[in-house]
């Protein structure tokens, strides 16, 4: 899909300029009548527009996987006749589901992550984004649609709006309009409003997130917002991003990553090495997602070869034998970096597969790490943060959520965000890995979280003066806790000293319920990065352990 948008942005912006293999011959289009696109999608090019491309698809009887090819097709590529306006649209169909929220949910997260998409394409273009506008609108046959307007400039002075509209009846199916045209040209902003307004589609297999809804019936009018509503503009989705941050974006297109897999998504980038070309991400982003893919900002997938896992860090490097562009590492951080210089963290936006430049400064230094205050998010793991003043990169963004029971009289557990990132000028040791060990720990490691979660939620559950044995992951927690509480409700009368025998019959059971699996792990034979993941899981084990048996006496009083 990206490699599609990116494709027709640049149409967009140069015009007859670029010849395609997949075009075809320039056939007038019938002017101010419908035009077939695809199996179900029609709409009216204005006089004077001509058809360069155009291809039938079959209407599509699923949602496909993004990893499939025929996933994304090209519907159609128009333009005016005249090449002076350098003025492009291009129609495709999208029939998968994307990773981030979907774009015609309500609210504002689906119509951010379209403008998070629309402001990183023009960015990888040269471009500066300057204002962010959408608009909510509803087809003659009642889908609604989602019009995205970019306004971005390049160094030489050229103003631009990027357009990105998105339609569609069926969930994983979409349907989108995508032009670029110079912000004076008035004459192609009509035409493209008005081609978005003759926009038709004949498909009644149900409504976005509400499969089997009919559309309405044929010939019958709609109750809907107009058409065309005033655009009215949303909060930016990334702060403003500097000439310098947009400059990095475009130069270094193939060497930002995407890391796709079956368990999620996050960042990556390409650097050098002890003398070899790496791509760099989290390991937390890959050890559990079997199946990752690394592609870069051109949809080109990264073919890898040896890995190696860092000993003190949070970061997996692995070895690419082809590759054209990359980033510098800065050498002696501390001498080189100082508090308040600026940064960016340059990486995958709330998993929405785009590039989204998060400016901060640095605001701490330590041995393997260095904080700063740029407001990250989840799919930026892995991401590099870029040294403005250097130009170099100093370390690996790590987005993590960390569980903490705090102390006082009202014991509670807290999930605290932590944004840091971990410094590759310090990382000195890899240990080779073998993927299949390396999955297999992540596994244990993966049911060993599962556990603690479940200790969280009698916490909770404790607390609330709620004991339950619905709702545990695991079957050791729901056992004990289905044991203790049938004991309890199955007497009417309890002395104290059956109270106290059954309070501590069910503590035993849950302090080895506690130690079992951890026990059980294999540190000798772990990686390094496990090693510490499993003494963080005892630590935490120790103090909710704690804090649960108070809430439990009192809760069962």
């Amino acid at each position: 899909m990206r490699s599609l948008f990116l494709r027709v942005l640049g149409l967009a912006l140069i015009g007859t300029a670029l010849s395609l293999p997949l075009f075809a011959q320039n056939t007038p289009a019938p002017q101010g009548t419908a035009v077939k696109v695809g199996a179900n999608v029609s709409l009216a090019l204005p006089a004077g527009w001509k058809v360069v491309e155009s291809k039938q698809d079959a209407a599509p009887e699923h949602v496909a996987s993004s990893t499939d090819a025929n996933a994304t097709t090209m519907l159609l590529t128009a333009r005016p006749g005249d090449p002076a306006r350098r003025v492009s649209l291009s129609v495709f169909r999208i029939n998968f589901h994307t990773m981030g929220p979907p774009p015609l949910m309500a609210g504002d997260m689906g119509a951010q992550t379209e403008a998070e998409k629309a402001l990183c394409m023009a960015l990888g273009l040269g471009y500066t984004p300057s204002a962010v506008k959408t608009s909510r609108s509803t087809s003659a046959q009642g889908t609604p649609m989602l019009t995205v307007e970019v306004t971005a400039k390049n160094a030489a002075g050229d103003e631009r709006i990027f357009s990105d509209t998105v339609t569609g009846n069926m969930p994983g199916s979409l349907v989108r309009l995508c032009a670029s045209w110079a912000s004076s040209d008035q004459a192609s902003a009509q035409d493209l409003s008005a081609i978005v307004r003759s926009l038709a589609m004949d498909d009644r297999r149900g409504m976005p997130g509400r499969p089997g809804r009919p559309g309405p019936p044929q010939g019958q009018p709609v109750a809907s917002a107009s058409p065309t509503p005033e655009a009215t503009p949303v909060p930016s989705p990334t702060p403003d991003t500097s000439a310098q941050t947009a400059q990095v974006v475009s130069e270094y297109t193939t060497a930002l990553l995407m890391v796709e897999g079956s368990h999620g998504v996050g960042s990556g980038f390409l650097c050098k090495m002890d003398g070899k070309t790496y791509a760099i991400t989290n390991a937390h982003v890959v050890c559990n997602n079997a199946g990752f893919k690394l592609t870069n900002l051109k949809s080109a997938q990264v073919n890898i070869g040896a890995t190696g896992i860092s000993v003190g860090h949070d970061i997996v490097r692995l070895e690419v034998p082809d590759a054209a562009k990359s980033f510098e590492i800065i050498d002696s951080l501390e001498t080189n970096v100082k508090i308040g210089d600026p940064v960016a963290v340059l990486g995958n936006a709330q998993g929405a597969m785009v590039v989204k430049p998060v400016e901060g400064k640095v605001v701490g230094i330590g041995p393997n790490l260095v904080e700063v205050d740029a407001p990250f998010v989840p799919g930026n793991s892995g991401s590099p943060i870029f040294h403005m003043p250097s130009g170099k990169v100093i370390g690996v963004a790590t987005y993590l959520l960390e569980r903490k029971v705090s102390k006082g009289k009202n014991e509670a557990v807290t999930v605290e965000t932590r944004r840091f990132g971990y410094r590759l000028d310090s990382a000195k040791e890899w240990e080779p890995v073998n993927w299949q060990r390396l999955y297999a720990q992540a596994a244990q490691v993966e049911k060993i979280d599962a556990l603690s979660d479940d200790f969280v939620k009698l916490f909770t559950d404790s607390q609330n003066n709620k004991l339950e044995a619905d709702g545990f992951r695991t079957p050791a927690m729901q056992r004990s806790v289905q044991a203790f509480t049938s004991h309890l409700h199955n007497r009417h009368q309890i002395n104290p000293g059956e109270r106290k025998m059954l309070l501590t019959q069910f503590f035993g059971d849950l302090r080895s319920i506690s130690r079992s699996d951890i026990v059980g792990f294999d540190a000798r034979g772990a990686y390094d990065y496990f090693r510490r993941a499993i003494d963080e899981q005892s630590r935490f084990r120790e103090e909710i352990y704690g804090g649960l048996t108070k809430a439990i006496e009192r809760t069962s009083q």
